[in-house]
């Protein structure tokens, strides 16, 4: 099942994120868009009541 992210998913998105990547980098920043209201979209793969996937997304600005 795909869901949106709710209050208290944040430490299962921080433990997929530091299961998925060699480097804290990662989940760091997902937890300061989040924190900073910058995550625009956070969407959940859910499993038999158990969080296995995330994906997020965040507006950026190109520089030309």
């Amino acid at each position: 099942m795909i869901r949106k992210e709710r209050p208290g998913d944040e430490i299962a998105i921080r433990q997929i994120h530091l299961r998925g990547f060699p480097s804290e980098q990662e989940a760091n920043l997902v937890d300061r868009l989040r924190q900073n209201g910058r995550l625009s979209v956070s969407l959940l793969a859910e499993s038999k009541g158990t969080i296995i996937g995330h994906i997020g997304f965040s507006p950026v600005t190109l520089i030309s």
